[in-house]
């Protein structure tokens, strides 16, 4: 019975403190439902919308580079500040396995038959070719200046080069 004198005396003091009780708060900040879900960690931005091939994604701090392929690989950019979306190198043949460091793009090119390693810097529009020789080299990975990249050799074994 002492328990339940208790409780019905807590209900009472509820129910008459209550309103007394009660605090209003302000919001911190008044935000609209699509500015919440546009700060939702891991939402996405779709880059690509077309029906081809798109693979081999890399980035660095404001550039997203990938491959478009419709028949040949394509080397293309993304700028995340600016917005600009273009094609690195528009030329015949296949352009695979971008790497990027500092606005610069690196990816084996094999426009001239054997596949070399190539670069272009964004800022400047400038496309170099990094390494060219009779061997096939592939998949170059850049950071800062340093560019490594497998290099098959006449016997078709793969080593690992470098320049700077």
């Amino acid at each position: 019975m002492k328990i339940l004198t208790g409780f019905l005396a807590v209900i009472m003091l509820i129910l008459l403190a209550g309103p007394a009780l009660a605090v209003e708060f302000e919001p911190l900040a008044n935000f609209s439902i699509e500015e919440v879900i546009a700060q939702v960690p891991g939402s996405e931005e779709q880059l690509t919308f077309d029906s081809v091939y798109d693979w081999q994604p890399r980035v660095d701090e404001r550039y997203v580079t990938w491959v478009i392929y419709n028949g040949e690989g394509k080397v293309w950019y993304y700028d995340s500040q600016s917005g600009e979306r273009d094609m690195v190198a528009n030329v015949p043949g296949d352009q695979n396995n971008p790497d990027i460091s500092g606005g610069k793009i690196v990816w084996d090119d094999n426009r001239n038959g054997c596949s070399d390693i190539y670069s272009y810097d964004i800022s400047s529009g400038k496309e170099e070719i990094v390494y060219s020789s009779s061997s096939n080299k592939f998949r170059p990975a850049i950071s800062n200046d340093l560019v490594a990249f497998e290099d098959y050799g006449t016997d078709d074994i793969r080593d690992i080069g470098y320049k700077k």
